[in-house]
């Protein structure tokens, strides 16, 4: 992605907005995909949610949705 240098300070931050929403969105696909591999895997023992991979991704699920809200403050 090249920086526009014209742009505005409303123009940058709805363009980082949409970022980290494309970003969000692919996680969360992640994270659908992963749960359904856990759950469809006849030889996975214990709990889907303490997957480790699984427990990453909602992590940096979290951690994306908070600097979202903060840029969405601006």
């Amino acid at each position: 992605m090249n920086a526009d240098h014209k742009l505005g300070r409303s123009e940058a931050i709805r363009d980082a907005s949409r970022l980290i929403y494309e970003q969000l969105s692919a996680l969360e696909d992640s994270i659908q995909d992963r749960t359904s591999e856990l759950c469809d895997d006849p030889h996975h023992e214990g709990y889907v949610q303490d997957d480790v991979k699984l427990s990453e991704l909602r992590a940096m699920r979290t951690a994306l949705d908070f600097i979202h809200g903060k840029v969405v403050e601006l």
